[in-house]
């Protein structure tokens, strides 16, 4: 079947302003043109198949009247490409792409970067408007034509539908409560095939949400700055952590006409378009920007990755290139069951390292904006140039510094922690600084299902004068035109991390593509998402054991002679019957009130079941708390981590008994979520996995032995707390997890391996949340500022992560003496001019006009962010007319003592 694509390719500058009414007539018939050919549902599944890829691009580049530049609504934003099925063997030599399936441009979805398929077969394609190829405004302050595509904004998500032959549609509209996305735009997409549903990064609050797949639709958000900082596991030291809330300003804008940026201490005025500082970015230590979803091949954990860009400043003034926020961080909250963020369970992974030697003063790092699993295990991250806009004329003008951005490998140690691997040497081009490494990324990775050990990465420079391609004919170097696109390495040829000596060899082995339309402006390659095809979602592979170095010889002969402890050789039995887990919620739950669940275990088998058994019950929301169990008499349960440990020692059940789990847990307050979701599991102590190491981890800790967070992770701080508990019950000292440990921690035959169905060994239950109706329109007011968190106190906050109090602030654990509950409920949501909206404080004679006066003229005898009074007001202090303050701007003698106005 002939695939038909209309396009039209702009010029990289000009267009003078009488054709465009022209070239608006041509690019209507060509899109009407284009919806005619487009194929059917029919014959949308030919058109993609496994492995074919959409790539994100720049439209180009054009000039108005004025010249003023802006994007070429005629250009293409995306680019399907057919790689399945690709012949010859990949030898590092240029190509074109193989097929251009389907074009769409950025008249009909403006620019966009992030791109994410979902596994519905024939699959749609998600693309996210960014901001990551410059913000572009005509002269009279309208945003330019093809910069968000009809009816779109700075946060839309648009949906190629696979069952229209790809057409445009739009998915949804991101932003702050009811405050679209002004300028920023969003970050990355991930699409999680275990629950279905679509993640996304704003890089203007800084929220990571998450959206309904069958229409868009708003399903929660994650906020790393307050949720996340608060309290995480800190992979780096393996201890439990806190850093101070970073909490999202809404009155923050963008600066479109009074873009002023600093540098080396003056302030000078800049062009919007040419500075990414006026773009209104979120704070450096909330900035969220590239997301992958990941399951342990292990213990079937799923959790999303997301990386925080704290490398630049973007006009925060706070940063500081020394400090350890001012870097690029790799971090990970747990998914829950059904799907919901489990905010008590957010690590920090690891934080990125600068290219060594780099010659770049200000100590800036390049986000990364694209994260991908291999089938073994091993994270893949993409970095991309900080955006660096740049129009002096049409023939020197980028987006991008082209050659600070690597793709790194990272593999999990011994510990359980993530390390870099290595790099992957990306496009012939070598950096004229130290170290002259091949680092030319663009920003976006992605692995194709199934395994065929290629990483696919977008690159900025192919090619290069200096750095010439092969040719694919002759094989000789010999194509030295810049060019941008696609390029696959195999997995396993990762270079030393800054070896300037390294990486040529790789690219011998390397697919090198160019993509049309790409390469004219240095920065207009983008992300790179792969076609799911008929394969799985992700294939469950064991992450492989590391080599064991070889044994010394000598230390052999040496450990010989001495006597070794060996620990207790107990095989793990496996029931020959069949146990059942069911759950079920009994109630409305109401936020701040008990809520309760029921588990039901059933003999399903043949044969009686009298043996220990523990059930782990896992919180499905932050703040839920831990109250009872019942009956008592047959359950011993207590809470770690926003988990439930509750062990029964022998229920003897016979076949189709069942015995009942009653758990009472209580909400928070500030609970926002309209459903509360709670799973419970058997945990075979007797099976590897998570499950039995956390179990282990908070039985240990229940009886004294400190063994660290309850968090899954053989560390050392769990090894610590295993030996201890082997010496006081007079068992050998291994530091690991035995079957004679696990007997004399729960009981004689408790070391169980599984059952004869484990299908049915875990279930879950949703309960609805009678969340209080959101108030009128008319009394929703933004919030003149936000208070600065005072000083935080980390043992406080860790008591208020879970246990809701009216007296604290649960972000600060700051003392609020007229905290209401009510009050702070309602304002978690809605700001109001009659309050604070951090500490849900009553702030009395509270003047919303004197409010804004005061966020921009500070005033020594005036509260600056309530308009209070101060105790200290002097009349007498003059800078005017001997009654002028000169501080406050106005005469004391007209000073309303709660209103603050000046009447």
């Amino acid at each position: 079947m002939p695939v038909f694509s209309v396009s039209r390719q702009g010029a990289a500058a000009s267009g003078a302003g009488d054709k465009l009414s022209l070239r608006r007539c041509l690019r209507a018939g060509a899109l009407a043109l284009a919806v005619l050919l487009a194929p059917g549902a029919g014959q949308a599944q030919e058109l993609l198949s496994g492995g074919d890829a959409a790539v994100t691009l720049f439209s180009g580049l054009e000039r108005g009247a004025d010249g003023t530049p802006r994007p070429d609504p005629d250009g293409a934003a995306v680019r399907l490409i057919g790689l399945g099925g690709m012949q010859g063997a990949p030898d590092g030599a240029l190509r074109e792409a193989p097929r251009l399936l389907v074009s769409r441009t950025a008249g009909e979805i403006g620019q966009v970067f992030g791109v994410a398929f979902d596994s519905r077969s024939p699959a749609n394609i998600y693309l996210a408007a960014s901001s990551a190829f410059g913000l572009y405004r005509t002269a009279n302050g309208d945003w330019a034509e093809g910069m968000w595509g009809p009816d779109g904004g700075p946060g839309t998500i648009w949906k190629l539908n696979a069952a229209r032959g790809y057409r445009a549609e739009k998915f949804a509209e991101i932003g702050y409560l009811d405050e679209p996305n002004a300028a920023a735009g969003l970050g990355d997409l991930a699409y999680d095939p275990w629950h279905e549903q679509l993640f996304v990064s704003d890089l203007e609050s800084g929220l990571i949400h998450r959206l309904d797949m069958r229409d868009g639709e708003l399903l929660e958000s994650f906020d790393h700055g307050a949720d996340g900082r608060a309290l995480f596991f800190d992979a780096l030291t393996g201890e439990d952590a806190t850093r101070e809330p970073v909490l999202h300003d809404p009155t923050g804008a963008p600066r479109f006409d009074d873009c002023a940026v600093e540098f080396e201490g003056v302030e000078d005025e800049m062009p919007f378009d040419s500075a990414a500082e006026c773009w209104n970015f979120a704070d450096f230590q909330r900035r969220v920007w590239g997301l992958g979803v990941h399951r342990d091949g292990e213990d079937g954990e799923v959790r999303l990755y997301y990386a925080i860009w704290g490398g630049a400043s973007l006009g925060s003034a706070d940063w500081a290139a020394e400090a350890e926020d001012a870097a690029t961080s790799i971090w990970s909250v747990a998914l829950t069951e059904g799907g919901w963020f489990d905010a008590t369970d957010v690590r920090r992974e690891i934080i990125l390292p600068a290219i060594a030697g780099a010659d770049d003063d200000s100590g800036e790092k390049p986000p990364v904006t694209g994260i991908a699993f291999t089938e073994n295990g091993a994270m893949i991250l993409a970095e991309r140039p900080a955006p660096a806009p740049y129009f002096e004329d049409a023939a020197h003008t980028q987006l991008l510094d082209p050659d600070n951005a690597r793709v790194l490998r990272l593999a999990r140690n011994g510990d359980d922690v993530w390390e870099i691997d290595g790099r992957y040497a990306v496009g012939y081009p070598i950096r004229a600084e130290a170290p002259e490494i091949r680092a030319n990324a663009g920003g976006g990775v992605a692995l194709p299902v199934g395994g065929q050990g290629l990483i696919w990465m977008t690159v900025t420079q192919l090619c290069s004068e200096d750095a010439p391609c092969p040719d694919a004919q002759s094989g000789e170097p010999t194509l030295s035109d810049r060019v941008a696109g696609i390029q696959a390495v195999p997995e396993a040829d990762i270079v030393a991390l800054d070896d300037p000596d390294e990486g040529a060899e790789s690219l011998e082995r390397a697919y090198l593509f160019s993509v049309r339309g790409a390469g004219r402006v240095p920065g207009d390659i983008g992300a790179i998402a792969l076609h799911p095809g008929d394969a799985p979602p992700v294939r469950i592979v064991d992450r492989p054991a590391r080599p064991e170095p070889e044994p010394d010889p000598d230390e052999e002969d040496e450990a010989r002679d001495e006597p070794v402890d060996e620990p207790d050789e107990i095989e793990p039995e496996t029931v020959s019957t069949d146990l059942g887990v069911e759950k079920s919620a009994l109630e409305t739950c109401e936020p701040g009130e008990d809520c309760r669940f029921e588990l039901t275990l059933t003999n399903l088998g043949d044969e009686v079941f009298d043996e220990p058994i523990l059930i782990t019950d896992t919180l499905g929301t932050a703040g839920t708390d831990f109250v009872a169990a019942s009956p008592p008499g047959e359950w011993m349960c207590h809470a770690a981590n926003a988990h439930i440990f509750c062990r029964s020692d022998g229920l003897d059940l016979a076949p189709g008994e069942s015995a009942s789990l009653e758990l009472t847990v209580r909400l928070a307050g500030n609970h926002r979520s309209p459903r509360l979701e709670n799973c419970g599991a058997i945990t075979w102590l007797g099976r590897g996995g998570r499950d039995r190491i956390r179990a282990v981890q908070a039985e240990l800790n229940r009886r004294g032995f400190e063994a660290g967070p309850v968090d899954g992770a053989m560390g050392p701080r769990t090894a610590d707390g295993i030996s201890a508990a082997e010496d006081a019950l007079d068992l050998p000292d291994s530091g690991e997890i035995t079957g004679g440990l696990i007997e004399a921690l729960f009981g004689a035959g408790s070391y169980l391996a599984g059952d004869a169905s484990p299908d049915n060994d875990r279930a879950c239950a949703s309960a609805t949340v009678d969340v209080p109706a959101p108030p009128p329109a008319e009394v929703r007011q933004p919030s003149p500022r936000f208070e600065t968190p005072r000083p935080h106190d980390r043992i406080i906050s860790r008591f208020h992560q879970r246990r809701a109090s009216a007296q604290h602030n649960p972000a600060t654990s700051a003392p609020t003496p007229v905290h209401q509950r009510h009050f702070s409920e309602f304002h978690m949501q809605y700001r109001s001019s009659q309050h604070d909206g951090v500490r849900s404080e009553f702030v009395a004679g509270h003047d919303r006009v004197m409010s804004r006066f005061h966020q921009r003229f500070d005033s020594r005898v005036h509260d600056i962010e309530t308009s209070g009074p101060h105790r200290f007001h002097s009349i007498r202090d003059s800078a005017l007319d001997e009654m002028h303050d000169g501080v406050t701007s106005r005469a004391p003698r007209a000073h309303e003592g709660w209103t603050s106005r000046w009447r």
